[in-house]
């Protein structure tokens, strides 16, 4: 996470994204298609 002095002062972090990458043949296994 990154950490400046004006992000801390006025909680302006933009935005976060949270993912996984992995092939599709991977994803249809790991959801049961």
């Amino acid at each position: 996470m990154r950490f400046d002095e004006v992000s801390a002062r006025f909680a302006d972090f933009g935005d976060f994204y949270i993912g996984m990458q992995l092939p599709l043949n991977e994803l249809f296994k790991r959801i049961c298609l």
